[in-house]
Protein backbone atom coordinates (compact mmCIF):
# COMPACT_ATOMS: atom_id res chain seq x y z
CA UNK A 1 0.00 0.00 0.00
CA UNK A 2 1.23 3.45 -0.79
CA UNK A 3 0.95 6.31 1.67
CA UNK A 4 -2.66 7.03 0.46
CA UNK A 5 -3.75 3.28 1.27
CA UNK A 6 -3.95 2.08 -2.00
CA UNK A 7 -1.67 -0.59 -3.53
CA UNK A 8 1.14 -0.54 -5.06
CA UNK A 9 0.59 -0.99 -9.15
CA UNK A 10 3.61 -2.21 -12.02
CA UNK A 11 3.99 -0.72 -14.89
CA UNK A 12 0.92 -1.94 -16.35
CA UNK A 13 -1.08 -0.54 -14.18
CA UNK A 14 -1.96 -3.56 -12.26
CA UNK A 15 -2.27 -4.16 -8.22
CA UNK A 16 0.91 -5.73 -6.76
CA UNK A 17 0.74 -7.52 -3.51
CA UNK A 18 3.35 -8.60 -0.82
CA UNK A 19 3.36 -12.46 -0.40
CA UNK A 20 2.57 -13.57 3.55
CA UNK A 21 3.82 -16.38 5.50
CA UNK A 22 0.57 -17.95 7.32
CA UNK A 23 1.25 -19.32 10.70
CA UNK A 24 -0.20 -22.86 10.38
CA UNK A 25 -0.79 -24.84 13.67
CA UNK A 26 1.30 -27.97 13.92
CA UNK A 27 -0.95 -30.92 14.28
CA UNK A 28 -0.26 -34.32 16.20
CA UNK A 29 -2.26 -37.35 15.32
CA UNK A 30 -4.93 -35.12 13.80
CA UNK A 31 -5.64 -32.77 16.57
CA UNK A 32 -3.78 -28.95 17.69
CA UNK A 33 -0.32 -28.95 19.68
CA UNK A 34 -0.64 -27.70 22.70
CA UNK A 35 2.58 -25.57 24.02
CA UNK A 36 3.10 -25.17 28.16
CA UNK A 37 1.98 -21.67 27.93
CA UNK A 38 -1.17 -22.73 26.38
CA UNK A 39 -0.69 -21.42 23.15
CA UNK A 40 -1.04 -23.35 20.10
CA UNK A 41 2.49 -24.45 18.47
CA UNK A 42 2.99 -23.04 14.73
CA UNK A 43 5.04 -22.82 11.86
CA UNK A 44 5.70 -20.67 9.35
CA UNK A 45 4.58 -21.68 5.49
CA UNK A 46 3.82 -19.74 2.36
CA UNK A 47 1.15 -22.28 1.09
CA UNK A 48 -1.29 -24.71 2.28
CA UNK A 49 -2.87 -27.54 1.09
CA UNK A 50 -6.39 -26.76 0.36
CA UNK A 51 -10.12 -28.71 -0.20
CA UNK A 52 -12.63 -26.44 -1.78
CA UNK A 53 -16.45 -26.60 -2.67
CA UNK A 54 -18.22 -24.48 -5.40
CA UNK A 55 -21.24 -22.49 -5.25
CA UNK A 56 -23.76 -24.92 -3.65
CA UNK A 57 -24.73 -25.28 -0.21
CA UNK A 58 -21.69 -25.03 1.49
CA UNK A 59 -20.90 -21.47 -0.20
CA UNK A 60 -24.40 -20.38 1.42
CA UNK A 61 -24.99 -18.88 4.57
CA UNK A 62 -27.64 -19.83 7.54
CA UNK A 63 -30.45 -17.60 5.14
CA UNK A 64 -29.36 -20.06 2.50
CA UNK A 65 -28.15 -16.78 0.51
CA UNK A 66 -25.20 -17.17 -1.87
CA UNK A 67 -21.98 -15.69 0.55
CA UNK A 68 -18.86 -16.35 -1.94
CA UNK A 69 -18.18 -18.51 -5.21
CA UNK A 70 -16.06 -20.87 -3.18
CA UNK A 71 -15.45 -22.31 0.13
CA UNK A 72 -11.78 -23.57 0.92
CA UNK A 73 -11.42 -26.16 3.40
CA UNK A 74 -7.68 -25.96 5.45
CA UNK A 75 -5.43 -27.37 7.90
CA UNK A 76 -6.15 -24.32 10.95
CA UNK A 77 -3.55 -21.35 10.66
CA UNK A 78 -4.20 -18.20 13.36
CA UNK A 79 -2.88 -15.56 10.36
CA UNK A 80 -5.85 -13.27 10.12
CA UNK A 81 -7.57 -12.92 6.90
CA UNK A 82 -9.50 -10.23 6.08
CA UNK A 83 -12.47 -9.04 3.79
CA UNK A 84 -11.04 -8.16 0.52
CA UNK A 85 -7.87 -9.86 1.05
CA UNK A 86 -6.55 -11.19 -2.08
CA UNK A 87 -4.64 -14.97 -2.15
CA UNK A 88 -3.54 -17.05 -4.98
CA UNK A 89 -5.32 -20.50 -5.60
CA UNK A 90 -3.73 -23.78 -7.46
CA UNK A 91 -5.95 -26.86 -7.92
CA UNK A 92 -5.26 -29.61 -10.51
CA UNK A 93 -6.33 -27.78 -13.30
CA UNK A 94 -5.14 -23.79 -13.08
CA UNK A 95 -4.12 -20.78 -11.28
CA UNK A 96 -6.05 -18.05 -10.48
CA UNK A 97 -6.76 -15.62 -7.56
CA UNK A 98 -9.46 -15.51 -4.90
CA UNK A 99 -10.76 -12.16 -2.64
CA UNK A 100 -11.32 -12.95 0.22
CA UNK A 101 -14.85 -12.82 1.61
CA UNK A 102 -14.69 -14.27 5.23
CA UNK A 103 -12.27 -16.33 7.37
CA UNK A 104 -13.50 -18.87 10.68
CA UNK A 105 -10.77 -21.16 11.81
CA UNK A 106 -12.37 -24.22 14.03
CA UNK A 107 -10.86 -26.37 16.19
CA UNK A 108 -9.20 -28.98 13.42
CA UNK A 109 -9.14 -26.25 10.76
CA UNK A 110 -9.89 -23.04 8.80
CA UNK A 111 -12.39 -22.49 6.58
CA UNK A 112 -12.03 -19.38 4.10
CA UNK A 113 -14.71 -18.10 1.49
CA UNK A 114 -13.68 -16.69 -1.41
CA UNK A 115 -14.47 -14.86 -4.45
CA UNK A 116 -12.97 -15.65 -7.73
CA UNK A 117 -11.53 -12.17 -9.08
CA UNK A 118 -11.94 -12.63 -13.02
CA UNK A 119 -10.08 -10.69 -15.26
Amino acid sequence: MNSFGEPETNDEGDPVYDAVLLARVITEDGLPVVGTDGAFETEMVDSLPFGYRNQGRDTRDSADVEVSDYKLATPMFITPLDPSDKIELTDYDRTYCGEVVRKVTYNLGSNIWVNEVKG
